[in-house]
């Protein structure tokens, strides 16, 4: 369900706005999914400023990305697509309630910033399937190591997400050997 509608065109919005909006959206979005550069070159501006205002009115719409009504999958390969480092996505088509996978998307979302801003991974694997009435998502790194849910950190948060949804989160996070994050929600409508 949607929040907003807002009318399709042009970006009308002036360069500081876009500025500060860029800024915001990277720290937010460490993924990549937001890249913009500024470019003061015609039609190549204005591209750059529409795909910014189209991510502010994703961010406006609950920042619930659209694919993900057509499933957690659909919404993985559209994260993996945007992330600045290589993702492999392996998911089930087994759908889970609505609910259910938008924590699991937002997890997700979360471990592959984490992983591309602090861990300087090559690779960052993400696995999701429904088994047993339970979805288990794992999303994994061979970057360095050494994460730690700290409180009020993404980690604890994602910790914090989980449970609140009566599920499970576990990090290992050797230094020298990568992150892997496994999380257990249950699928009950």
């Amino acid at each position: 369900m949607r929040i907003f509608n807002f009318s399709p065109g042009p970006a009308v919005l002036p360069e500081p706005v876009l500025r500060t909006a860029a800024a915001e959206m990277l720290d937010w979005h460490g993924t990549g999914m937001c890249v913009m550069e500024m470019s003061h070159r015609g039609k190549e501006f204005i591209s750059i400023a529409d795909k910014a205002e189209a991510d502010l009115r994703t961010i406006a719409a609950g920042v619930r990305p659209p694919r993900l009504d057509e499933g957690l999958s659909a919404a993985l390969e559209d994260l993996a697509r945007g992330a600045t480092v290589p993702v492999e996505v392996e998911a089930s088509g087994d759908r889970a309630p609505p609910e259910v996978e938008a924590v699991a998307y937002f997890v997700a979302c979360e471990a592959v910033t984490n992983a591309v801003k602090h861990a300087s991974p090559s690779r960052v694997f993400v696995t999701a399937a429904r088994v047993d009435g339970v979805l288990r998502l794992v999303v994994a790194d061979d970057g360095v190591g050494g994460a730690a849910a700290v409180a009020g950190r993404g980690l604890a948060g994602m910790a914090d997400r989980v449970a609140a949804s009566g599920g499970t989160l576990a990090l290992e996070s050797p230094v020298g050997s990568g992150t892997r994050i496994a999380v257990e929600l249950p699928c009950v409508s």
